[in-house]
């Protein structure tokens, strides 16, 4: 197949702390391919690692040698409210949210490195966790804390909201019905995290509750 006729097609990245997940997707958003690199120090990972995982993805698929977009999952994306265009401004936001996530952000960076080093010319997305959260009102996200440290960004910022995004978005078609007002939702990982309520936003902390509100 001459590179005239090559499948345009867009690769997303999703770092972990010990793990790699990779995935290949047409224009059009069907899936193409899925790998991960388990058990491994995701900070190691070099752009030629990283070149030979896709490669092996893509072999026989008729696509162009690069993607035309990477998308990369960020745990922690402090004010960010949606996903956006990886600028130089939001790399140094990212930066900050170390303090925040380092067990996650760090290696998210560094695969955003990874992937810039190998695919210059692609645009390179960032799609938060802590955005599906970040509407919830102040009383929701507020320590009780001395006020230096809240306007140093100490709050409860909440996470995997892409995960809960993705079932919100999901659920009215498994359920033939509308999203219920209130909502359970369990996410369920190598150390579960539960409950999640109100659709999936984190759960009040006590201050929040009647009784602490007046005190």
């Amino acid at each position: 197949m001459t590179d005239s006729s090559a499948r345009h097609w867009i690769l997303t990245l999703n770092a972990g702390s010990s793990s790699l997940k990779l995935a290949l997707y047409d224009l059009e958003g069907a899936a193409l391919a899925a790998g991960q690199m388990s058990e491994l120090d995701v900070m190691t990972v070099a752009a030629g690692r990283l070149a030979e995982a896709v490669a092996g993805m893509a072999q026989g698929r008729g696509l162009a040698p690069a993607p035309l977009a990477v998308g990369h999952r960020v745990a922690h994306g402090v004010e960010f409210r949606a996903p956006g265009e990886l600028t130089p401004a939001m790399r140094v936001a990212l930066e900050k949210a170390c303090a925040f996530a380092p067990l996650h952000n760090p290696p998210a960076l560094h695969v955003i490195d990874a992937a810039a080093e190998l695919y210059p010319q692609a645009r390179r997305i960032a799609c938060f966790d802590t955005a599906f959260h970040a509407t919830q009102p102040p009383e929701e996200t507020t320590f009780p804390i001395p006020e230096r440290w809240r306007a140093a960004g100490l709050r409860r910022y909440g996470f995997h909201g892409l995960s809960y995004a993705s079932m919100v978005r999901r659920l009215p078609a498994q359920l033939g019905a509308p999203l219920p007002r209130r909502l359970l939702a369990c996410h369920l990982a190598r150390a579960p995290r539960w409950p999640r309520s109100s659709r999936a936003a984190p759960s009040p902390p006590p201050w929040a509750s009647r009784r602490w509100r007046g005190w």
